[in-house]
């Protein structure tokens, strides 16, 4: 009788769906039967994730959807607990890293993906004051900057309150600051 072990490898996790929406189509387009590899990987100086995907383009998936930079990937995986929820990852294609003619109307291409909160993160800026104790402060600024609702533990903070003023940062550089 096997049990279900904590020590998991990504080749546990199944890929469900690949849906990319791009602002030049009205309906979404999956592309999961066309997804010959993927990889995500937290980012070491922020608390999102990246990560690339190759895909097989027999379609002329690439010339139809005229990328810009903006197109989303939601990717839902299934989780390798027997009770598991599936997992879905929201993403932003960043750019188009390369690709490879394998036949004639045949091409491979490798794209660059950042998780949506990351991708927002780079675009917005901050420039406002803020008063409260440290954990305070970061909550509201990942709520103005990122709309992201942070729970910090009943714990009371040692450091008094405090004014501080945010001076053109994004979200993340704010609330190492704090």
């Amino acid at each position: 009788m096997s049990e279900y072990s904590m020590h998991q490898s990504p080749y546990d996790y199944k890929l469900l769906s690949f849906i990319i929406t791009s602002h030049h189509h009205l309906k979404p387009i999956d592309v999961t039967q066309n997804i010959s590899m993927f990889e995500i990987v937290e980012e070491l100086h922020s608390p999102t994730l990246s990560g690339s995907f190759i895909m097989v383009d027999d379609m002329r998936f690439f010339d139809g959807v005229r990328f810009n930079g903006t197109e989303k990937c939601e990717i839902t995986l299934s989780s390798p607990a027997p009770d598991g929820v599936p997992i879905t990852l929201n993403f932003i294609i960043r750019h188009l890293k390369g690709s490879q003619k394998v036949q004639d109307q045949k091409e491979m291409l490798d794209f660059s993906i950042v998780e949506e909160t990351g991708f927002n993160n780079e675009i917005r800026k901050l420039s406002k004051a803020y008063s409260g104790t440290s954990p305070e402060i970061i909550s509201k600024i990942l709520k103005d900057g990122l709309g992201l609702d942070l729970e910090f533990p009943k714990i009371k903070p040692a450091q008094s309150p405090i004014k501080i003023v945010v001076p053109f940062m994004s979200p993340f550089q704010a609330c190492n600051w704090v």
